[in-house]
């Protein structure tokens, strides 16, 4: 796999696609939903969610962006997750990241994502490091 093909991967369990204005919806109701919504920033208005899904998706970006996570078998919406840019103290960082409906909580869907993300970055991409809000710094340790 090359840099600018991360269209589509796939975990065990998961068909990971990058976001489209389609997914709006489904982001919007889970960003929505009294369960999830305050670990993803609170609830979005239609004019929030739209925001969100363009920074999300890091449109423009040829090598990150958050991906949608549905199931393999039926395409049922999941949760998105995945890399994608952010400003830390006016630096550019790669930011590993994740949001999941309640149903697909208790799973390890979100290691499931994390792990193939962290391959992505440190194997496909060649990034120095990511950060991510949930463990820190993830400093890339060559075997």
């Amino acid at each position: 796999m090359i840099p600018g093909s991360l269209d589509e991967l796939r975990t065990a369990r998961m068909r990971l696609v990058r976001l489209t204005p389609v997914d709006g919806a489904d982001l919007l109701n889970m960003h929505n939903n009294p369960h999830v919504s305050p670990t993803l920033g609170g609830p979005a208005t239609e004019d929030d969610g739209r925001l969100r899904l363009a920074r999300t998706s890091n449109i423009g970006s040829a090598t990150v962006g958050l991906l949608d996570c549905p199931r393999p078998l039926d395409d049922a919406f999941l949760g998105r997750g995945g890399l994608r840019h952010q400003s830390i103290d006016g630096r550019d960082e790669v930011e590993l990241g994740y949001g999941f409906a309640p149903e697909a909580w208790g799973k390890g869907l979100a290691t499931e994502l994390a792990r193939e993300s962290v391959r992505v970055a440190f194997d496909v991409l060649k990034l120095p490091d990511l950060i991510c809000s949930h463990c820190r710094r993830i400093a890339h340790r060559s075997a």
